[in-house]
C-alpha cells in the first residue's frame, strides 16, 4: 500500500500540562503516566496558556505523532551522547522526514510513517500546514531571517546525485507544502566537491552564523554509492519578555554532569513566570517578547539528570506541569551558546527507519532511473544552533520583589515553543555551558 497520500505533513509538538499533585519519582514510570492520562483539566495561568495532551486517533493526531517522534529521538541521543551537549529542532525534523515519505513508497514510506505516526490525507494535512504556516510568524526561511537574529529560523534541503534525474512533482510538492530545496550534487564521483557545496549552502542560509553541517574532506567511511542526503539547519535565539539584567551577571559555579565544579558566565534577572517544584525537579516556564514563544526550563536536583530523563515522557510532563503557578522568580541561569551539528542516520535506523538507508529503499516516487539504480538515504544531517545571551542594565528600583529563586547551576533540559501552533522548536540539554 502506497503512502504518498499522507505524505504532506508538517510538525506540531503539544506539551501538554494538567493539575495533578502527584510527586515526581515517588511512583513508576507506567504509574505516572496512567496518573497523568487520568487527571482533570489543563492548567492555564496567565499569559501561558498550556493546552492538553489528547489520545492517539488511529495515526490521525498531529501533537500526538510529533510528541512521540521528539521524546523518541531525544532518548535515543541522550542514550548515545555520553555526558554531551545537544539539542535538535522536532519540527524541522518532522519536516526533513517528510520531505523523504513523500519521495517514498511501500515498505520505505511505511517505516518514515511508523517514525514519525501521522496518517491524514494531504488535503487535511495541507489545511494544517497553512494554519501552522500563518501563526508561525517567527518561522521563516533562510538568510534574510537568520541574518538578523530571529527567534528561530530554518532552512532544509535534499542532495541527490546528479545523474538521476527527479520527478517533477516531488520537486514541486516539497518546495510548495515544505519549504524545502531540491539540488543536484556530485555525491557519488567527486565528493570532496559535493560537501563544498553543502557546506556553501549552510553557510549562506545562515548568513555566516554556521560554517558547516558535513564532514570536507566527505566521511570516507560512507558507502561508495553514496546517494540522497537530507539538510536541515535551525538558529534559534529566543528573546525574554523580561530580559537579563546585565549589572548582575557574573561568572558563578556550575556542576558538571561528572560532579566537576567549573565557574561559567551567567545571566541574573527578577520577572513574572510560570514555576513549580515537585520532588527533584524544578520547572521554569518563561515568555518571551515574541508573543507565541516560550523557554520552559526543566532543572532536576544533582544528579538526577539521568532519573529526568528516563522518566520524561509527554505524559510525565503532563503531570508535572500540572504543578505550574504564576509568580515572581529570582532566575540565575548560564548563557546559552549552544550548537550541536548532528548525523541522525543511525538514531533514526534505531527508531525503525531502517529500509531507506537499504539496497530495499523504495524512493520511487523521487526518481524513476532505473538504469542508475534506486535511490537510497545516506545522511540524515541536522545542525541546531541555540542563543540565550541577551543581558541589559536595569536600575535596582525597577526589579520586583522575588517570590522564589532558580539557580541553574547543574545539568538541565530545556525546550522553545510556540504556544498558539503547540509547535516545539527546540529541545535539548546542557550539561556543560559554554
Amino acid at each position: 500500500m502506497s503512502f504518498r497520500v499522507s505524505a504532506l505533513l508538517f510538525v506540531v509538538f503539544v506539551t501538554v500540562f494538567v493539575s495533578l499533585s502527584q510527586p515526581l519519582f515517588a511512583q513508576d514510570t507506567q504509574e505516572l503516566e496512567q496518573t497523568a492520562t487520568d487527571s482533570a483539566q489543563p492548567a492555564i495561568t496567565d499569559a501561558v496558556s498550556i493546552p492538553k495532551i489528547t489520545p492517539p486517533e488511529q495515526g490521525f493526531n498531529f501533537p500526538v505523532a510529533v510528541q512521540v517522534l521528539a521524546y523518541n529521538t531525544y532518548s535515543q541521543l541522550a542514550s548515545t551522547q555520553g555526558d554531551a551537549n545537544f539539542c535538535f529542532s522536532p519540527q524541522l525534523l518532522a519536516k526533513q522526514l517528510t520531505a523523504l515519505r513523500f519521495g517514498a513508497d511501500g515498505k520505505t514510506a511505511g517505516e518514515l510513517c511508523d517514525v514519525f505516526p501521522f496518517k491524514m490525507p494531504v488535503p487535511q494535512t495541507a489545511e494544517w500546514l497553512r494554519q501552522v504556516d500563518v501563526s508561525s510568524t517567527q518561522i521563516r526561511e533562510g538568510v534574510q531571517v537568520l541574518q538578523s537574529p530571529p527567534t528561530f529560523g530554518q532552512a532544509n534541503a535534499v542532495w541527490v546525485p546528479t545523474e538521476h534525474p527527479i520527478v517533477e512533482q516531488y520537486i514541486n510538492g516539497i518546495k510548495a507544502g515544505l519549504t524545502t530545496e531540491l539540488y543536484a550534487a556530485d555525491l557519488q564521483n567527486n565528493r570532496d566537491s559535493a560537501a563544498t557545496t553543502v557546506n556553501a549552502w549552510v553557510r549562506d542560509m545562515s548568513g555566516g552564523r554556521l560554517t558547516s553541517v558535513i564532514a570536507e574532506p566527505f566521511d570516507e567511511n560512507l558507502p561508495d554509492d553514496i546517494s540522497v542526503v537530507t539538510t536541515g539547519i535551525v538558529c534559534a535565539a529566543p528573546r525574554l519578555a523580561s530580559p537579563f539584567n546585565k549589572q548582575y551577571s557574573d561568572e558563578n559555579d556550575f556542576q558538571l554532569a561528572d560532579g566537576e565544579t567549573v565557574k561559567v558566565p551567567m545571566m541574573h534577572q527578577i520577572s513574572s513566570c510560570l514555576g513549580a517544584e515537585v520532588p527533584n525537579l524544578q520547572i521554569l516556564v518563561m515568555p518571551c517578547v515574541e508573543e507565541n514563544v516560550r523557554l520552559v526550563v526543566l532543572l532536576p536536583a544533582a544528579g538526577q539528570l539521568g532519573t529526568l530523563e528516563r522518566s520524561m515522557t509527554p505524559n510525565s510532563l503532563t503531570m508535572w506541569f500540572g504543578q505550574l503557578q504564576p509568580m515572581i522568580v529570582d532566575v540565575i541561569m548560564p548563557q546559552l551558546k549552544l550548537s550541536s551539528c548532528l548525523d541522525l542516520t543511525e538514531t533514526l535506523n534505531n527508531l525503525g527507519m531502517q529500509t531507506i538507508t537499504s539496497e530495499d529503499a523504495d524512493l520511487s516516487f523521487m526518481s524513476q532511473n532505473v538504469e542508475k539504480g534506486p535511490l537510497r538515504l545516506s545522511q540524515f544531517l541536522h545542525e541546531t544552533q541555540m542563543t540565550l545571551t541577551e543581558q541589559i542594565d536595569i536600575p535596582d528600583q525597577q526589579e520586583p520583589q522575588a517570590q522564589a529563586r532558580f539557580y541553574v547551576n547543574r545539568p538541565f533540559v530545556f525546550l522553545v515553543w510556540n504556544v498558539q501552533t503547540s509547535t516545539p522548536l527546540v529541545f535539548g540539554r546542557v550539561t556543560a555551558p559554554r
